[in-house]
């Protein structure tokens, strides 16, 4: 059938467009890190997610259009080679397997850690939630957020999609270390992180055979807590430097084995430990200078 060859140029065109917006932020992330203007770069790596999900989009729209212009040009000039009918028509089956497989083992692996976390979470104390209030009114979120705690958390987290909530493990926090972490999660909501990995996530599913949509998922989160990590320093005003910062931060570290992909994964000890570093040779005054990608 027709719409095989279509899907295979449509699969295989917007993951070469993908792999390009990537190869391209990939060049100006290392000349703006050189240069200590650590700030555009988790902007710009956002940008590369319409090249991957636009095209394709697009492609699915327009193969279910009526079979006349331009539109279906690609389909009659190859649907007369049956080589070409049986190859893209085996490549499309190798696809669809390979997607049902990535879908699976995700929603097996998040659904299993999410109904735990549900099944174990308590409301936050009244305290804790007040303060969450005070910090997300002070950072403009207007969506309400609660707080949760649960003995099975391994490090503090924002999850969920539509209706968000903290989820904090079950440790004596003081004051101070409560306050960074809360201002970090509400930070995160703050970017729009959450839906950004919804969609990465999405497009590692799609696009398993392509290197790029694994190593998108893994830079966003890598990226997305650096820029959090900025963020709360300079804008939140929640610390007065990031000795104090990264002090809390480490205080709710934990390890974890079986975090799904598309969570956080940079908030352990070595990806702490990077971020120090990066963060350390960081220059605010040049890195607020404009910069046009």
């Amino acid at each position: 059938m027709i719409w095989t060859i279509r899907l295979c140029f449509m699969l295989a065109l917007t993951s070469l467009s993908g792999t390009f917006a990537y190869l391209a932020w990939k060049i100006c992330q290392v000349y703006l890190q050189r240069r200590k203007m650590l700030r555009w770069i988790y902007p710009m790596l956002a940008m590369v997610e319409p090249f991957f999900v636009l095209p394709f989009v697009c492609g699915m729209a327009s193969m279910f259009q009526k079979e006349t212009g331009a539109s279906m040009t690609i389909g009659y000039a190859l649907m007369g080679d049956r080589n070409v009918y049986l190859l893209c028509t085996s490549l499309s089956l190798v696809w669809a397997g390979g997607a049902c497989f990535y879908l699976l083992r995700y929603v097996r692996t998040s659904w299993r850690v999410y109904w735990r976390l549900w099944r174990t979470r308590v409301p936050a104390e009244a305290g804790v939630q007040r303060l969450a209030d005070e910090i997300r009114a002070r950072l403009g979120i207007r969506q309400q957020i609660r707080v949760y705690v649960s003995p099975v958390m391994w490090t503090p987290m924002v999850i969920n999609g539509l209706h968000k909530w903290i989820l904090l493990p079950e440790q004596d926090w003081d004051r101070r270390e409560l306050e960074v972490i809360l201002c970090h999660e509400l930070t995160h909501v703050k970017q729009r992180i959450i839906p950004l990995k919804a969609v990465g996530s999405l497009m590692r599913i799609v696009y398993w055979f392509t290197p790029v949509s694994h190593l998108y998922l893994d830079a966003l989160d890598e990226w997305g807590e650096t820029a959090c990590d900025l963020s709360v320093r300079y804008d939140a005003g929640c610390v007065a430097d990031f000795r104090e910062y990264f002090f809390a931060v480490l205080a709710g570290v934990r390890m974890a084995d079986d975090e799904p992909a598309g969570w956080t994964q940079f908030a352990k000890v070595k990806g702490v430990e990077k971020r120090i570093m990066r963060i350390s040779k960081y220059e605010r005054e040049r890195d607020l200078r404009p910069v046009v990608g």
